[in-house]
C-alpha cells in the first residue's frame, strides 16, 4: 500500500504505512530503506540518514542503505564520505550498477575539482581560474560560474616532482 501512496505523491500516507509495519516488525529492513527514500524525497534529511543507518546495523549486509546514504552525501557536498559508503555498497555487492556508475561519478568530481573544464558537481558553485585555463569563449560548458583572476596559478610545481625526466635546460 505504501508503493502506491508514494507513486500518488502522498508521502504522508506512504510513512504512516511503513510506520505501521515497522511498529510490528521492527527488524524489516527493507521497509527501513524506503521510509528513509521516502524522508529524502520530502526533504527530511535527518530521519532518512537514521533509518538508512539502522537499517545497516540491524543488516550491515544491506548494500542499497549504503548507496542510499552516499547519494546524500553526495548530494549535500559530502564527497569523501560519499565515496566511502558506495564502496561499502559494492565490497557487499560488486555487480551493483547504481552504486558503481555513481562512485565514478564522484571520483570524477574529486579528480577534475578545478582542473580541466568543468566538475559538472551541483555543489561548486564557483570555479576560481583564470583566461588561459578556462577562456569566456566556452565558458557555457561550465556548471560553475567562472571567477577570473589575473595572474591566477597552480599551485603544484611538476617540474621539482618530474625532474627526473624532464629536460634540465627547461
Amino acid at each position: 500500500m505504501a508503493k502506491i501512496y508514494k507513486q500518488q505523491g502522498n508521502y504522508a500516507d506512504t510513512i504512516s504505512c511503513y510506520n505501521e509495519v515497522l511498529h510490528f516488525y521492527p527488524l524489516v529492513v527493507d521497509d527501513l530503506v524506503h521510509r528513509g527514500n521516502t524522508y529524502k524525497e520530502i526533504g527530511r534529511v535527518n530521519e532518512a540518514i537514521k533509518d538508512y543507518s539502522h537499517a545497516i546495523i540491524i543488516c550491515p549486509q544491506m548494500d542499497e542503505a549504503y548507496a542510499n546514504m552516499a547519494s546524500f552525501y553526495e548530494d549535500s557536498g559530502h564527497v569523501e564520505a560519499a565515496i566511502k559508503s558506495y564502496r561499502k555498497a559494492l565490497a557487499i555487492h560488486p555487480d551493483f550498477p547504481r552504486a558503481t556508475c555513481n562512485l565514478l561519478h564522484t571520483l570524477q568530481c574529486v579528480s577534475y575539482m578545478g582542473l580541466l573544464s568543468t566538475t559538472g558537481a551541483r555543489y561548486t558553485q564557483y570555479l576560481v581560474t583564470n583566461e588561459f585555463v578556462s577562456s569566456t569563449w566556452f565558458s557555457h560548458l561550465n556548471s560553475e560560474k567562472l571567477v577570473h583572476l589575473p595572474h591566477c596559478y597552480f599551485v603544484n610545481d611538476y617540474k621539482q616532482k618530474n625532474l627526473d625526466v624532464l629536460d634540465p635546460n627547461c
